[in-house]
């Protein structure tokens, strides 16, 4: 089992929606949105990535959000700030799921509140790789991240 975790900082290009100002991968198809107000916001990160296609970035407000992930297409995760925007995983380990072997991910705190251990990325079932790029994160509660 090959699981490649990066990283890096990437260029980021600001969109602005609404009245905010939105930082994402300059190359970006449509962008998704979780936990906010109006129409066409997603309630779960699991129902955006559900709904994602490959391009897509997917801006989720802060919050706390207590999923198990599943990312079958190639896009980018984006948090509001990674002090305030908390993925954890509850009882269902990993985190992150990777069908699709590319995505990013970038202003969490990802959180481990298993008593399971920890795994927070698994590679695709199929290929046995992933290729994640995580930047600008924060890690709690972790033993592994790979």
């Amino acid at each position: 089992m090959s699981c490649v975790v990066l990283i890096v900082l990437s260029q980021i290009a600001v969109c602005a929606s609404s009245s905010r100002l939105v930082p994402v991968p300059a190359s970006c198809d449509s962008i998704l949105y979780v936990g906010g107000t109006g129409p066409g916001n997603f309630t779960s990160i699991q129902d955006a990535l559900d709904a994602s296609v490959d391009g897509d970035v997917i801006f989720v407000y802060s919050g706390v959000y207590t999923e198990q992930l599943v990312v079958k297409t190639a896009i980018s995760l984006i948090g509001e700030a990674k002090e305030t925007t908390l993925i954890e995983t509850g009882d269902s380990l990993p985190l992150v799921s990777c069908e699709h072997a590319f995505f990013t991910i970038t202003g969490f705190t990802l959180r481990d509140t298993s008593e399971n251990g920890t795994i927070l990325f698994t590679p695709d079932r199929e290929t046995n790789r992933c290729n994640i790029t995580v930047s600008n994160n924060i890690f709690t509660g972790t033993t592994n991240s790979g």
